[in-house]
């Protein structure tokens, strides 16, 4: 069923991008080293898609340029303090992502529908049962692969020490990509996989999640 859905997907990039679709960036070794073949795929529909989505909104069709501008974008919100547009509702994010085989996507995803306790400006909640969230796995190859990276590279390095510290992308670290991303190439794989996952960690402002949740608490 799900590698149906996955083809689903893949005709339905090919249908509605056929006017231009963004070259995918070839894996480095220290990826294909680290990654399996069946998760290298599942990397590439990631890149696929988001690809679509960012070319689609910022009407920019050289792939680098559009990312580019949609993070102007992203950081001149968070410098007005609003929060960031996300190019997924978690209604279409969460499928997408659990259309993979778990056993593929959890190399770099952990999807939970529990949390213990969320605390907003006006309320506090505990034990969240049927509340998703969508995490770094803290374990999984994708960390290994940027702390291999980090050997070189000092803003892979900052990145897995500070996923490593909280657990997953902090605030400081979302925002100090949307502010610096000039200093990333996203025609390069590193580059490209790391902004596919940020834009993809964005979902539906935490105000309207907790609202959804409770509403759905009454249903029950």
């Amino acid at each position: 069923m799900k590698n149906l859905f996955l083809s689903a997907i893949a005709v339905i990039l090919f249908l509605s991008g056929c006017t231009f679709k963004a070259p995918l960036p070839n894996a480095d070794q220290i990826a294909k080293d680290v990654f399996s073949k069946q998760e290298l795929q599942c990397i590439n529909t990631m890149i696929s898609y988001m690809d679509k989505l960012v070319i689609e909104e910022t009407k920019e069709k050289d792939i680098n340029k559009a990312y580019h501008s949609l993070l102007d974008n992203i950081w001149k919100n968070y410098k007005n303090q609003n929060c960031p547009p996300a190019l997924l509702k978690d209604s279409v994010k969460f499928p997408f992502i659990e259309s993979f085989e778990k056993e593929d996507i959890q190399g770099i995803w952990l999807v939970d529908d529990y949390v213990q306790m969320i605390r907003t400006k006006d309320t506090t909640l505990y034990d969240l049962h049927g509340y998703k969230t969508l995490n770094i796995n803290t374990q999984g190859h994708y960390m290994k692969y940027i702390q291999r990276l980090g050997k070189s590279d000092a803003k892979y390095k900052g990145l897995h020490e500070v996923i490593n510290i909280t657990g997953d992308f902090s605030p400081t670290s979302t925002g100090w990509f949307a502010e610096r991303h000039d200093e990333y190439d996203f025609n390069i794989y590193k580059d490209r996989l790391w902004v596919t996952l940020y834009l993809l960690k964005f979902g539906d402002p935490m105000e309207e999640k907790i609202q959804r949740y409770l509403s759905n608490q009454k249903k029950h």
